[in-house]
């Protein structure tokens, strides 16, 4: 019998998603470290919130060139160049959770994916202890963090290290 997760990545999968999104969502998967330059408005955000979702949930993933790989549920950490940018990031990984019905804390009523406890737009509470958070691009606010750190649009980010050059 097929869990209602499964099911309902099946239907993402086969039906919701475009190709370069699979392959995105493949490589931040399969790959410690993904750079993509890509056009503007193409579904990136959207491929990264799914792979954001999945990766606070634990997933057994088959990649493109056939390993199996298993990662365990953790934190997933994501940046953008402001903290508004980073707050609409976590809204969008949140509606795709909500779509999964699982994963998500008893504190989140709803249509609100949001932990409520929290009273911010911050952070996601899954049920399995684990968060998705939304930081601004400053690498300050996101140094120290655990689990996985996922920077978006980190080009036109405006905090430079000492060096002039950006901290990835």
């Amino acid at each position: 019998m097929i869990s209602n997760r499964q099911r309902v990545h099946q239907v993402w999968w086969n039906k919701k998603l475009r190709r370069h999104q699979k392959l995105l969502i493949d490589a931040i998967i399969s790959n410690r470290f993904v750079a993509v330059l890509g056009a503007r408005q193409r579904g990136k955000t959207t491929a990264i919130g799914y792979a954001a979702g999945m990766l606070a949930q634990g997933v057994k993933w088959t990649t493109q060139d056939g390993r199996l790989i298993h990662l365990p549920p953790d934190d997933v950490q994501l940046a953008s160049q402001t903290l508004k940018h980073a707050k609409d990031f976590v809204k969008r990984s949140g509606k795709i959770l909500k779509t999964f019905n699982v994963g998500l804390s008893e504190h989140t009523a709803g249509d609100n994916v949001l932990d409520s406890r929290l009273g911010s737009t911050e952070r996601i509470a899954m049920a399995n202890g684990r968060h998705i958070a939304a930081h601004a691009g400053n690498p300050e606010a996101i140094q120290g963090m655990s689990g996985h750190t996922i920077p978006d649009e980190i080009a036109s980010n405006k905090h430079p290290s000492e060096g002039g050059q950006l901290l990835v």
